[in-house]
């Protein structure tokens, strides 16, 4: 699990909105690294956008942990960007993470109260079976006031976890907690470095290639966990009646974001289109090397 560009880009856009303002503490789901990073251009333009000091020396923290461990961990951004606070959880350990499982309720199994002002999700709950236990403790995690990030799979990324993660499903959980919607962005993966602030309503029109949405979602109150239930099927549905859960909420939400300003949504489309033939091209120019190399093993 990494922070690649794209998901670096995004601190950045919240630090520019004020949202990172004032907060000191960070959890991370997935004992993250840092990625695909081989210079220190877009080091120094990420530090400088947090008026980071020892500029110099964090840059050579950073490529000396590439050195000696492959990849720095993002714990090196957040120190480095004035958080004073930073945990992660993994079952692999990896940079003194909490080794707890997240298919269990943390509260509950590990006596784990802790809450944080940012909680992150960048590429966790994909690979995590009970996705309710995760989401539950994400929610249980973030102080009221506080920010979750998801970072997830939309599309693609075939075998690569048990689930890719579909825009009503962050618009449901979003209205069944009460949860203020920040922003929704897109990366297509054949181009990591790209990152995208798109409507929630014309994702539908980018599924061409592997791609990652990032939700970002703000903690209203302190309340308990809720599972949402699907808004497609609410008005069929004796038990989401039953519950008297609100139908208007998601609605309400959606038009709210909606209003933030007129989107270049052709261009993206393009986009989609464009990295999608280029990704396309190569895994056939793979597979015809393959047939090609095959062939001549057999001729031998």
């Amino acid at each position: 699990m990494g922070y690649g560009v794209s998901s670096l880009k995004l601190m950045i856009e919240l630090k520019r909105r004020g949202l990172l303002d004032n907060r000191a503490s960070v959890m991370e789901l997935g004992s993250q690294d840092i990625i695909n990073l081989s210079d220190d251009r877009f080091l120094r333009r990420f530090l400088n956008e947090f008026d980071a000091e020892g500029i110099d020396s964090a840059i050579e923290e950073f490529f000396k942990a590439q050195r000696e461990e492959k990849y720095a961990g993002a714990g090196w951004a957040y120190r480095h960007i004035g958080f004073k606070e930073y945990a992660c959880i993994d079952a692999d350990g990896r940079h003194s993470a909490l080794v707890f499982d997240l298919a269990r309720d943390l509260r509950r199994d590990y006596n784990f109260n802790r809450q944080y002002d940012l909680v992150t999700n960048h590429g966790t709950t994909e690979h995590v079976f009970d996705v309710a236990a995760a989401f539950r403790n994400i929610h249980n995690l973030c102080k009221k006031g506080g920010l979750m990030i998801h970072g997830l799979p939309f599309q693609g990324y075939i075998n690569h976890c048990f689930y890719n993660f579909m825009p009503n499903f962050y618009r449901d959980l979003c209205a069944a907690n009460d949860y203020e919607l920040v922003g929704c962005f897109i990366n297509f993966s054949p181009a990591p470095g790209l990152l995208y602030e798109v409507p929630p309503k014309y994702i539908g029109l980018l599924t061409f290639t592997d791609a990652l949405l990032f939700y970002v979602f703000k903690k209203r109150d302190d309340g308990d966990f809720k599972a949402p239930y699907q808004d497609n099927y609410k008005e069929t549905s004796r038990l989401a009646k039953e519950s008297g859960g609100d139908k208007n909420a998601v609605g309400s939400i959606a038009r709210a974001y909606e209003q933030k300003g007129d989107w270049k949504v052709a261009k993206l489309v393009f986009i989609s289109i464009a990295l999608s033939v280029w990704a396309n091209t190569l895994k056939y120019i793979n597979f015809l090397v393959a047939i090609a190399k095959a062939l001549i093993k057999c001729a031998k």
